[in-house]
């Protein structure tokens, strides 16, 4: 399975769900999961969250991106040598509603391999938010962006856990 799942990470416009019942490990193999790739040599920058009840799309795609920050180099003033660095999240980037296609244009804007996770998806209950996530893989997949999208959740298998998957079957382990 991890096989399974770091040749998707490899590959551009390829995303991962991990189902099945409570208790069998899927936290703990997603917990695992990034220092498994990284230790194939793939550099990534892991976003990892927990999805709760009272997530919508906007809170869901913040949360993922406030655990990634850029750090940018900023001249001081004068003609010295002197830079200083700001570190600021990923999510400042943002529109307070993003869209698809805001998710996709950030990533594609940062010289990165993303590895997002959305551990416990199964608890989201707003049914257009995980439509959104369908439309957010679907995207992110025919744009080739180099982001992979890993959805955990109880399910006992994948429309328990994504609706309106069958567009995106393709791209998904």
């Amino acid at each position: 399975m991890l096989l399974r799942i770091a040749d998707a990470v490899s590959q551009r416009g390829m995303h991962c769900i991990l189902f099945g019942e409570r208790g069998v490990g899927k936290t703990s193999l997603a917990n695992i999961l990034p220092s498994f790739i990284s230790a194939t040599g793939t550099e990534l920058i892991v976003a990892s969250i927990n999805c709760d009840t009272t997530d919508d799309y906007a809170s869901l795609i913040h949360k993922l991106l406030q655990e990634i920050s850029i750090v940018q180099r900023i001249q001081s003033v004068g003609f010295g040598e002197d830079f200083t660095f700001d570190q600021n999240p990923l999510s400042n980037s943002l529109p307070d509603a993003p869209r698809p296609n805001d998710l996709r244009l950030l990533l594609q804007s940062i010289d990165a391999n993303p590895l997002l996770i959305l551990d416990e998806f199964d608890r989201v209950a707003d049914q257009d938010s995980v439509r959104l996530m369908s439309d957010t893989i679907k995207t992110l997949s025919d744009r080739a962006v180099p982001a992979t999208i890993v959805l955990v959740g109880v399910a006992d298998n994948v429309d328990g856990l994504l609706r309106e998957h069958q567009s995106i079957e393709r791209c998904l382990t």
